[in-house]
């Protein structure tokens, strides 16, 4: 074996995970291996490949000692060098105290229900980020690149380039089809902060898209939601830029992947009248029904990055 070895992962083995096979990452002995150097997470390196959104290369140098106590060296994209500690097990990332007590309060209203409930799989519609450039891969017809006919469904794909708007017959064979199919949703991605801690806790967030009816999308998005109005829909785009969701989110957020992030984030009717305001006096008013003391508040507002409805794709 070389001396210096630079390897190329994906980035989940960083997280405190087991399934497919990140168990054999997933040691206390190789996450804190004093012989590697850095670790670079990388966005869209691999353009189209499936699951590769997020990688990261590792360089590692046999007999180096890092001098970091079990912790390793991390950037995000060439930049931002952290001291990391990578965990084994879930209970062993440490969240402050604010958010936990925010959590706990949360739970404690009467008719809590998480947003878990109303958010899609991880693929909606079973489609991976690269079915665009070779549905055939997948033994998938075509896919358009313009509306042929005035029934065509819009797809909604990311990747390097950025989002693009396809077109599929009504019909399309999709390996699986949402509920929310025919409804107004909003469509966040399902990689939603990017842990880059310096932009605040859970790192930076992209925009969301509020989704019309007879919107797909490939696995770059989760579907929220399955609305009747488009107004109810706009009202959850909001609730979903508050920083009270999002400092919710991270309590079971251990990496950029949202998927499965949202216990402890409540279920809104939208009954209350506030919900016209804006995100940040929503925010505030979200405090209110909670009944969340000024500490926890002014840790929330410190500590989660700003957004506002300009960050919300289709608001206007």
């Amino acid at each position: 074996m070389a001396s210096e070895v630079d390897m190329i992962f994906p980035i989940g083995w960083q997280s405190p995970k087991n399934a497919n096979n990140l168990s054999k990452m997933n040691k206390k002995y190789i996450k804190e291996d004093k012989q590697i150097v850095n670790i670079d997470n990388l966005h869209n390196v691999f353009d189209g490949v499936a699951g590769a959104e997020w990688t990261n290369i590792v360089m590692w140098k046999k007999d180096y000692d890092n001098h970091l106590s079990g912790k390793q060296l991390v950037y995000t994209n060439g930049k931002d060098p952290k001291k990391v500690k990578l965990v084994t097990k879930k209970n062993d990332v440490d969240k402050p105290i604010e958010i936990t007590e925010l959590s706990q309060l949360v739970k404690k209203h009467f008719g809590f229900e998480p947003l878990q409930k109303i958010t899609s799989v991880l693929k909606p519609y079973g489609l991976r980020t690269d079915v665009p450039k070779d549905p055939s891969k997948y033994q998938l017809p075509s896919i358009q690149d313009e509306r042929f006919k005035k029934d065509d469904l819009e797809l909604w794909t990311g990747g390097r380039g950025g989002r693009k708007i396809k077109y599929v017959p009504k019909n399309y064979p999709f390996p699986r089809v949402s509920e929310a199919l025919h409804s107004y949703k909003v469509l966040v991605p399902y990689a939603w902060g990017n842990w880059s801690e310096s932009a605040g806790l859970g790192g930076a967030y992209s925009d969301i898209i509020i989704a019309f009816p007879n919107v797909a999308t490939t696995e770059t998005w989760q579907e929220s939601g399955n609305f009747t109005s488009l107004n109810i829909a706009k009202k959850h785009a909001k609730y979903l830029m508050t920083k009270f969701v999002r400092a919710l989110l991270y309590v079971n957020k251990f990496s950029q992947h949202s998927t499965t992030a949202w216990g402890a984030v409540p279920i809104q009717d939208y009954s209350e009248d506030w919900w016209e305001l804006s995100i940040s006096e929503i925010n505030e008013k979200l405090f209110d029904k909670y009944h969340i003391p000024n500490e926890i508040r002014k840790f929330v507002n410190d500590n989660i990055q700003d957004k506002n409805e300009s960050n919300i794709v289709n608001f206007k």
